[in-house]
């Protein structure tokens, strides 16, 4: 398959590694959508940072439209990136995995500008999914790509 038809058929999402607020060597990772106005926090990552949480019977409508009652917990979460606070709904999976490396060439074409670009790609689990409710948090637009979009 060449890179432009991998450009295609690519969906590139914003993604954000920060530090954890325990300053170890480990990285959080945030999916920014700005699809959503909501904000999700992955169930074992909130407990291994011992976030206090709420036992909260939640009513949900699915895409089918059908309104459903569900239990679930809601976190009082906090990220290093400026220490934002912020309740989060929990899931055991906020996404599906991301860790699909695109190709050199194609993040070259992409993002010319930044030295490196490939490497940023790819996470192996989201921890936070944090929606248009928080835009102010979300990461400044640094550089235009080549074929339209921002990094």
């Amino acid at each position: 398959m060449r890179a432009s038809d991998q450009a295609d058929e690519q969906v590139l999402l914003q993604v954000m590694k920060i530090p954890c607020l325990d300053d170890s060597s480990d990285y959080e990772t945030v999916l920014w959508d700005t699809a959503c106005t909501g904000y999700s926090v992955r169930n074992d990552h909130a407990v291994s940072m011992k976030f206090p949480c709420q036992r909260k019977t939640l009513r949900v409508i699915t895409l089918g439209g059908e309104l459903k009652e569900i239990e679930g917990l809601i976190f009082d979460c906090q990220i290093k990136d400026n220490v934002h606070e912020f309740k989060a709904h929990g899931l055991n999976e906020v996404t599906g995995i991301l860790n699909t490396i695109l190709e050199k060439d194609l993040m070259d074409r992409l993002f010319p500008e930044v030295n490196g670009a490939y490497k940023m790609c790819g996470a192996p689990r989201v921890d936070y999914l944090i929606g248009l409710g928080k835009a102010s948090w979300q990461p400044e637009r640094s550089i235009k790509a080549r074929g339209g979009g921002d990094f």
